[in-house]
């Protein structure tokens, strides 16, 4: 569902869009709520902050695509090796890389005072991103988890115009 919104977004807003200026939605406060045009290059090289102090390097996009979910993976399949509850590593996982990062840098923008530009598509695939330990982990058996894999992926896809990077 939230695919088919996003991508109807996109489509009314297409024409206004492009890919280095935001399109600003709407204001709430120091919120402003944008949207980008849609990048849908895989190998458009890209740069993302991924360290706590801001720094991080350039790489392909499809790396980044690649890279976090499998990091975000391997920390839930380590918590579970660890004797953490599936549930708790899987959904853990998630929300530790795919939201935290953002309400950080949010907070960190409204203290100061500033502007926070809210992309909301890229929230929406950074979540669905992260959450393949949700999709592993969660499935009772190997079987289903390789079936249930399938909407991640095609998912995943489908959202990958829409995150910055």
């Amino acid at each position: 569902m939230a695919t088919v919104v996003i991508l109807a977004l996109a489509a009314a807003l297409g024409p206004t869009l492009t890919a280095q200026v935001p399109h600003t939605i709407a204001d709430l406060g120091n919120v402003r709520f944008v949207a980008y045009a849609p990048q849908c290059n895989p190998f458009q090289m890209r740069h993302d902050a991924v360290w706590i102090h801001g720094e991080g390097w350039t790489m392909p996009r499809i790396g980044w695509h690649v890279m976090y979910p499998t990091l975000n993976l391997g920390i839930a399949k380590g918590l579970t090796a660890i004797g953490v509850n599936r549930s708790v590593a899987a959904i853990g996982a998630t929300v530790g890389l795919g939201l935290i990062p953002h309400v950080r840098q949010a907070a960190l923008g409204l203290r100061r005072d500033v502007v926070y530009e809210l992309n909301a598509p890229d929230w929406i695939f950074d979540l669905w991103n992260r959450s393949l330990p949700s999709w592993m982990l969660l499935s009772g058996d190997r079987q289903t988890a390789q079936r249930d894999v399938v909407p991640w992926i095609v998912g995943n896809v489908a959202l990958s115009c829409f995150a910055t990077p």
